[in-house]
């Protein structure tokens, strides 16, 4: 027969307010189109622009 684990949350690792929550889950989206989001959008617009301006010839 297998132990069956509780789900409860142990001293060395309390469950986090719903706030904290929140914040944490709030911080990995934004962190990373903070980090990623300028670099896309200006290689989108290099491709646009390229692509408009093959078009125009």
């Amino acid at each position: 027969m297998r132990a069956v684990r509780s789900r409860r949350p142990s001293a060395s690792f309390p469950m986090p307010s719903p706030a904290a929550a929140r914040r944490a889950s709030t911080r990995w989206p934004r962190r990373c189109c903070d980090n990623n989001l300028p670099t896309l959008v200006e290689r989108l617009v290099r491709e646009e622009i390229e692509r408009v301006a093959r078009g125009a010839q």
